[in-house]
């Protein structure tokens, strides 16, 4: 259904990029310019200007009612930086969402998979044990009531349950300020350097449900 493999020098016109201040992320915002294209990967990178937290983020404009998506990525380890990557609702009408891969900082250790659903916001996770500073091949595959999760091409968990949503979605990466700078402040409060800190992403597909 969609491909990109990050071949060129910039992004194509099926991405949209994130603008605005990140929700629950009140200390940093989204700008276009953390998100950069070029030998062969898509670089989402956060660092600190002016007081603040500058991060990138971007969704992708396919919209797909149940379906499979992979995306082979890495992220440098540190405590600064959260990321997710993330199915939306087209509409924006949060909730539902379906996360596959999610990490509030650290060293990389594992990354989570949850399913959120309901007026308050009730979520169903799992989380998976792997080295994701270095390359991983993360997917998801939404059916009607069920998500599974995979990881290099094999699943890893499985959720079955009536709330799995029937919202055309959209997919989306970004990262964003983490927990070690919940009330702001400098950098260096814990795993990694922040000066550096980036999401790597070699390529994602996407196909529809047939």
């Amino acid at each position: 259904m969609f491909t990109d493999d990050f071949n060129g020098s910039s992004l194509g016109n099926q991405w949209r990029l994130y603008s605005g201040q990140p929700g629950g992320s009140p200390y940093g915002r989204w700008d276009p310019s953390h998100v950069q294209v070029g030998n062969g990967k898509l670089v989402l990178s956060q660092s600190q200007q002016g007081g603040e937290w500058v991060a990138g983020g971007l969704a992708n404009r396919t919209t797909m009612t149940y379906g499979k998506v992979e995306m082979r990525f890495r992220v440098d380890a540190g405590d600064e930086m959260k990321y997710a990557a993330l199915l939306w609702p087209a509409d924006d009408s949060w909730p539902p969402e379906i996360d596959f891969a999610e990490d509030a900082g650290g060293n990389r250790g594992g990354t989570t998979g949850t399913l959120h659903y309901g007026g308050n916001n009730t979520m169903v996770g799992e989380q998976v044990t792997a080295d994701f500073t270095q390359w991983h091949t993360i997917g998801v595959e939404w059916t009607p009531g069920r998500v599974a999760y995979t990881l290099d091409g094999q699943a890893w968990a499985t959720t079955d349950h009536p709330n799995v949503s029937s919202t055309p979605m959209n997919l989306a990466i970004q990262v964003q300020p983490g927990g070690c700078q919940s009330g702001g402040g400098s950098f260096g409060c814990g795993v990694g350097d922040p000066a550096v800190t980036q999401l790597e992403v070699d390529w994602v597909s996407l196909w529809q449900r047939s």
